[in-house]
């Protein structure tokens, strides 16, 4: 998969899913979740280390997926809650899961938590960790994913396009167009409970008595990552080839620059 991608064609399946299965779009859409983290329309291109200049000069570490304020976020995969707080400047409220193996899957934005979520607590595929937002530093809001093999940031895409892929699968099941396979497995009943809310602005009001005004973590590292703010740029945007020699040169020092200022958030996990 390359270029623009959505959830188009996934929504569309899980409205035809809810119809047959006589419940909601919005209990469609959680029980559909997982792996696939957004249980909600949503867009988003491959950012993989394009070029941020807030809160320092800096590659990006994620990808950005852009969805409605107030949109269901659950786990991709079952692990431990590892990381949960709050980083103003940065990050805005976030959580981290860690999986047996070690990978680790972080979350930034939110604008809000789930209810009930701790700090250290076991979490299941397709548990509901919080709502999309745009806490700390973003213009917009969405969801930042971080995946990381060993706690090192990789390129996130290829893991989406698969999650996606399983949702779309797992959808045409729930819509009755394909027969379920043995594989094949459902988010828990258990987190219909914690329905979309029906004014999804109302998820946002939440997070000044969520989130605090100054930072606040409760984490596995003593300071939360730094993802970078996150920019809406059109599709077709490119980065220029014919840049000046002073201009490359500019930019290279920035970027030492920012690596350098940025390097004890990483060590310090």
């Amino acid at each position: 998969m390359s270029g623009p991608q959505s959830t188009q064609a996934l929504d569309g399946l899980l409205e035809v899913a809810a119809k047959r299965l006589h419940i909601s779009l919005q209990q469609a859409l959680l029980r559909d979740a997982g792996p696939f983290p957004v249980a909600g329309p949503a867009t988003w291109t491959d950012d993989w280390h394009a070029f941020r200049s807030c809160p320092v000069p800096h590659l990006h570490e994620g990808q950005d997926i852009v969805a409605p304020m107030g949109t269901p976020l659950v786990s991709v995969a079952k692990g431990f809650l590892i990381g949960k707080g709050n980083q103003p400047g940065g990050g805005g409220l976030f959580v981290e899961v860690r999986k047996t193996d070690g990978m680790e899957y972080f979350y930034c934005h939110l604008s809000k938590f789930a209810p009930g979520l701790r700090f250290g607590q076991p979490v299941r595929r397709g548990q509901l960790l919080g709502y999309v937002g745009m806490t700390g530093d973003a213009t917009g809001p969405h969801l930042h994913l971080q995946v990381e093999p060993a706690g090192i940031p990789a390129p996130p895409k290829p893991w989406i396009d698969r999650w996606l892929r399983i949702a779309m699968r797992r959808a045409r099941v729930m819509a009755g167009l394909s027969a379920p396979s043995a594989r094949q497995r459902h988010a828990s009943p258990a987190d219909l409970r914690h329905a979309w809310p029906a004014d999804m602005a109302a998820a946002a009001a939440g997070s000044a008595s969520s989130g605090g005004g100054r930072a606040t973590t409760t984490s596995a590292r003593s300071q939360p990552k730094a993802p970078g703010a996150f920019q809406i740029q059109p599709a077709s945007a490119a980065m220029p080839v014919g840049v000046p020699v002073a201009g490359s040169v500019i930019l290279f020092m920035a970027l030492a620059l920012g690596l350098l200022a940025r390097r004890p958030l990483k060590q310090a996990g």
